[in-house]
């Protein structure tokens, strides 16, 4: 009931009057994301606006972080940053970029020849291991000088030495050092010290004689007598091959006796020469 007052007599009465119902509307739910609060469904009457089921908030989500692995590049791949994106909304927060390949890193390793074994230089890459190049230095075949023997000449013989690979190469002077003992003028023997060095490696030792300088006439008639004028020692030994066709004495003096070829042999400081002589 509710009361009135009556407009032309001023009395006051009261009448029933009828409650309405809520005409209801429907507020329509709000999803949240990953950033920003949502709303619950919810309804209010589309007359009085009275509100029937309040709407209530639903929190943001926040980002479903998703992780791109980095590929770490190689020697000869490129590679790839980290990445990372949310899964729901896809905002990405770091984008995954590409690491350019690193190339080799050649690192050169030499295993020097020998007399006995063949040597390498070999370039691998310190990061992957690959081998860039490889190449076979040959063993040293033999180590010589041009000569074992050579003549007296009143001055001081300094023999080049000839080293030789497996391929028949000569190697360059560059690759080995020669220490000639003292003297090398007056007849004897010489040995020199090869050391090797550079792509090669090791040490030989070579020796080589100095002989007597010898003079005297070739030709001789029987019953003639000549001196052989020896060079290059104080004290000589001289022998005849055939004594019955020429003998010599302890000075050099060569005595023709019979027709027909003989060799003198002269010695000193262990070293000898040799000349045949011809007794017509």
């Amino acid at each position: 009931e509710k009361t009135f007052t009556c407009s032309v007599c001023g009395d006051c009465y009261t009448k029933s009057i009828e409650k309405l119902a809520h005409t209801p509307e429907t507020d329509a739910a709000v999803a949240p994301t990953c950033t920003t609060d949502g709303l619950t469904e919810g309804s209010h009457c589309s007359v009085c606006g009275e509100i029937i089921t309040a709407q209530e908030t639903v929190k943001a989500k926040g980002h479903e972080i998703v992780i791109e692995k980095a590929v770490p590049a190689t020697c000869t791949k490129d590679g790839k940053t980290e990445g990372r994106y949310c899964s729901t909304c896809g905002e990405r927060f770091a984008i995954q970029e590409t690491v350019k390949a690193l190339g080799h890193n050649g690192v050169t390793t030499t295993v020097k020849a020998t007399m006995n074994a063949d040597g390498s230089v070999t370039t691998k890459c310190s990061c992957c291991n690959t081998v860039l190049s490889s190449k076979v230095i040959n063993r040293i075949s033999y180590v010589e000088f041009p000569a074992d023997y050579y003549t007296y000449s009143g001055k001081v013989i300094t023999p080049s030495v000839q080293a030789v690979d497996t391929t028949i190469t000569r190697l360059s002077a560059s690759n080995y050092t020669v220490a000639y003992p003292k003297g090398r003028k007056k007849v004897g023997k010489y040995t020199a010290k090869i050391t090797f060095k550079g792509n090669y490696s090791g040490t030989v030792k070579r020796t080589f004689y100095i002989k007597p300088k010898i003079t005297v006439k070739k030709t001789l008639t029987v019953g003639k007598t000549a001196k052989i004028k020896a060079q290059g020692a104080k004290k000589y030994k001289f022998t005849s091959s055939n004594k019955k066709i020429a003998s010599v004495n302890k000075k050099g003096v060569i005595t023709a006796k019979k027709k027909g070829k003989v060799k003198i042999t002269v010695k000193a400081n262990g070293v000898s020469n040799t000349v045949t002589i011809k007794i017509k």
